[in-house]
């Protein structure tokens, strides 16, 4: 299932990208308390790894993430794995007048149909809302 959730900033790509594109910075706009790390020392790039922490509606799930794409300003992808299933996520920006449209797409792969059909559940009425306030969020930082 691949989801896609898009924003408009009034900050540049080039401002707006170091939100996106490191890792460390994401609980900075979570909407659940989230911890990150980096697994393997050095600035963000393809083949960095971070594990996450965070409560989800009081489930506590550790994440292993790898950056898959890294390209400053327009784009970030990377890959999760924990508990619940394998998920990618990337993010594109696009120069958009004075601002940026940051686009932000989402899949997962859900191997037994179980699981398939709870995420079709669960995505209009608990991530997508979850994901959309994520941006919300981020747009606040990235327009101080």
């Amino acid at each position: 299932m691949v989801t896609t959730f898009s924003i408009s900033i009034k900050a540049s790509p080039e401002q707006v990208f170091p939100f996106v594109g490191d890792l460390l910075r994401h609980p900075e706009w979570a909407t659940d308390k989230m911890k990150m790390e980096i697994i393997s020392l050095g600035s963000p790039k393809v083949g960095s790894k971070y594990r996450s922490t965070t409560n989800f509606k009081g489930m506590l799930i550790v994440a292993d993430l790898q950056v898959i794409e890294y390209q400053p300003p327009c784009c970030f992808a990377f890959t999760v794995n924990d508990k619940t299933g394998s998920y990618f996520h990337k993010f594109v920006l696009y120069s958009q007048g004075d601002g940026t449209l940051l686009e932000r797409i989402t899949s997962s792969e859900k191997k037994d149909w179980g699981s398939k059909f709870l995420t079709m559940i669960l995505m209009p009425i608990l991530i997508a809302p979850e994901s959309k306030q994520a941006l919300r969020l981020l747009k606040a930082r990235a327009e101080c």
